[in-house]
């Protein structure tokens, strides 16, 4: 959806944009920054004589296409044209970059109570995020490590009347690991999928256990150095909640038949799972708990990135 603000705005906003709540409106004004942002990756990666760069900006330009896509757009006559690169230059591509990363480390919408919307935009902006570092990477490697890590938001954790910070409440109930409820509120879908994540790191965890007491001993002291790292994210999520929450282990003790036959591709489906909880929490949190979901996520991702063939984390065809 594309307004003009002027002769429409003189008659009276168009009735859905009238009616919208501000989110609704924020959300796509997001949109069309991301169009702004795709319409320069899309000139950029035509006039690039480079094929991997101009690979990298094509692939940019398709995530930021589709992340305006699911957001919507809402644009002004007033606002200033975005500056769209009429010939090459190294530095219009790192200030593209810079401007993707940027934006997707300062995204900020209120979760929504709808948990694979939350992770749809969690995924737009991981992808541009990633994406930005690898047109980068083309020419400034050290100037894409330092790119600023995504969704980290703007909003402040909350505080008690003692001025401390408030922790996510913990969950009514332990089904709703598996069983969402049709509609949810905002906090409930914050305490359900950071309680997500954490069970499926926890699962991830028993699978590594089990792997280490039977591989190799050469196996388990790589494993064990997993194990170390997994578990500082876990309790760096742990620390988000309120004091008193259940443990939450004992649910993610359950392992599929036949699991221990191919202990190798369970823990690989579990890390997959683990990625993909955290995806969905960093997208329905905000504050200090999207922070640290958003912080362990991209170490999960990053990870993951840099130890096998990338994969790509925004789904392409399930984009409708």
């Amino acid at each position: 959806m594309t307004v003009f603000k002027g002769s429409l705005i003189e008659a009276g906003q168009p009735e859905a944009v009238a009616q919208a709540s501000d989110a609704q409106k924020e959300q796509w004004l997001l949109g069309a920054q991301l169009a702004d942002l795709d319409a320069r990756a899309q000139a950029l990666a035509k006039l690039s004589s480079d094929k991997q760069e101009s690979a990298a900006l094509t692939a940019m330009e398709t995530t930021l296409s589709q992340g305006a896509d699911l957001l919507g757009q809402l644009s002004y006559d007033d606002q200033p044209k975005p500056q769209i690169p009429a010939e090459y230059s190294s530095s219009a591509v790192s200030d593209l970059a810079t401007d993707v990363a940027e934006l997707s480390h300062s995204m900020s919408l209120p979760p929504s109570g709808d948990l694979k919307q939350g992770q749809k935009l969690a995924q737009v902006a991981f992808q541009m995020n990633f994406d930005a570092r690898t047109a980068l990477e083309q020419t400034e490697k050290k100037q894409a490590a330092s790119l600023p890590e995504p969704l980290h938001g703007e909003k402040a954790a909350s505080m008690n009347s003692a001025g401390e910070t408030d922790g996510v409440a913990c969950i009514s109930d332990p089904s709703m690991l598996v069983n969402t409820p049709a509609e949810i509120d905002g906090p409930t879908a914050e305490s359900v999928s950071l309680a997500r994540a954490l069970d499926r790191g926890y699962a991830l965890d028993y699978v590594l256990q089990l792997e280490a007491a039977r591989g190799t001993s050469a196996a388990a002291s790589a494993i064990e150095d997993q194990r170390k790292e997994l578990n500082d994210q876990l309790d760096r999520l742990r620390s988000i909640w309120t004091e008193g929450c259940a443990d939450l282990r004992l649910p993610a003790y359950q392992l599929p038949e036949g699991a221990l036959k191919n202990l190798t591709k369970v823990s690989s489906a579990a890390s997959d799972d683990f990625a993909s909880a955290l995806l969905t929490a960093a997208g329905n949190t905000d504050g200090q708990a999207q922070s640290v979901a958003s912080s362990v996520a991209f170490e999960v991702l990053y990870s993951n990135q840099s130890s096998k063939k990338p994969q790509p984390i925004l789904n392409l065809s399930s984009s409708s």
